[in-house]
């Protein structure tokens, strides 16, 4: 069972509704044995050759349901799955007819999410709150001044400033998560954005990119900023020609580059090769130039000279910027997963807590609200929230002439 950070779980959106992450699957006391068989033999594979990619929706629930076949399971998964053929049969062997059940606690729905597009068009249409039309497009956030422009929603985030983003149609959807933006007019229709500390406001995005932002140390100052595009699938492969990076097939938006196939696999396997494991994200400074990896969502450069006007309306790539990308630290998304500061992470979730508190606090004491504060501080979750709100009242004082 996994469900939000310790203590209790607090609302989330309207109407004390709060978003669990939560599954819980039960086995009779007579299937232990074939589970202690599974871990066993994961150690014992493990010890004899690379460790075995496990999905647990494809290789564990799979092998368990009474309706999955043993040759879809072993035989027919197709070239994008990662697990060994002889893992699986070890799955299906161990598992396949062992009695389970699902347990849903009562008045809740299940909703799956398995794609980046998935989530994006259930999250921006509320579909995953059941379409509620109370359902709060500014969950936890911070955007002022003014109202939230439409199609955008903004999650555990801070927006400075919030004119509407740039090339937005009436169903464009925008969806910022967990960052802290200066101003949204630098993002293409249909944007999704992770995970990204921008208040000096850097980011520009085309029309259905997703940044997706990790620090890689304690101090956050060091960062990859994931680009791609919102359909691209990172698990398919390379070999195949189905994977694809902002909609276009890699090995197009490669070869458009002068970049060879070796430069961002150095040490993949042919056939394994794809946009996952792809070393095509610089390590950069999170105060530093950002063009190092923005540039990959832009045109190829043009025969014709870098300021050639582009049919596209966005910039084509200046050839010197593929040349300090080539000279970078690169990570794939595997690396990215692999390197992550968890605990910066959840700094960063603090400090945005934060930064929304003292910014409302600001918002009412010039608008002269009478009343108490306390309920604006009760939201912080833990000692790192209050001890950056200290900081961020004592930087908002010294910078006003007269802070009372």
């Amino acid at each position: 069972l996994r469900r939000v950070a310790g203590g209790p779980l607090k609302p989330f959106g309207f109407d004390g509704t709060v978003a669990v992450d939560a599954g819980v699957m039960g086995f009779a006391g007579s299937g232990a044995g074939a589970l202690a068989e599974v871990c066993e033999g994961f150690r014992s594979w493990s010890g004899e050759n690379a460790l075995p990619p496990f999905d647990l929706y494809r290789d564990l629930a799979c092998a368990l349901a009474a309706d999955t076949r043993r040759e879809e399971l072993v035989e027919e998964c197709g070239p994008n799955v990662d697990s060994p053929r002889e893992w699986r049969e070890f799955l299906w062997e161990r598992l396949h007819g062992l009695p389970f059940a699902l347990f849903t606690p009562p008045g809740l729905s299940f909703t799956h999410l398995g794609t980046t597009e998935e989530y994006v068009a259930a999250v921006a249409n509320g579909a995953a709150w059941g379409h509620d039309p109370r359902y709060d497009r500014s969950a936890g956030s911070w955007v002022g001044p003014g109202k939230l422009p439409p199609g955008v929603v903004c999650l555990g985030s801070v927006v400075d400033v919030a004119p509407a983003p740039r090339g937005g149609r009436g169903l464009s959807r925008w969806l910022v998560e967990r960052s802290h933006l200066t101003n949204l007019s630098r993002l293409g229709a249909d944007c999704v954005v992770s995970g990204v500390h921008d208040p000096a406001g850097r980011l520009r995005l085309r029309e259905g990119v997703v940044a997706c932002q990790v620090p890689l140390n304690r101090r956050g100052d060091r960062v990859v900023t994931q680009l791609y595009g919102v359909q691209d699938d990172p698990k398919r492969r390379f070999c195949d020609g189905t994977a694809t990076l902002f909609g276009v097939p890699l090995g197009d938006w490669l070869a458009k580059r002068g970049i060879v196939a070796d430069e961002v696999w150095p040490e993949v396997r042919r056939d394994q090769r794809s946009l996952w494991n792809a070393q095509l994200y610089p390590v950069h400074e999170l105060h530093g130039d950002w063009e190092i990896v923005l540039w990959l969502q832009d045109e190829a450069p043009n025969p014709k000279g870098f300021e050639a006007a582009n049919p596209r309306g966005f910039e084509a790539t200046d050839p010197g910027q593929i040349d300090r990308w080539r000279a970078a630290r690169r990570l794939s998304m595997a690396d990215i997963a692999a390197q992550a500061d968890h605990a910066c992470l959840a700094e960063r979730r603090a400090e945005l807590q934060a930064k929304r508190c003292v910014r409302e606090l600001d918002a009412r004491v010039r608008g002269r609200e009478d009343g108490a504060f306390t309920r604006l501080f009760e939201r912080l979750a833990d000692g790192d929230a209050r001890r950056f709100v200290a900081d961020e009242i004592e930087a908002l004082c010294s910078s006003q002439d007269d802070p009372l």
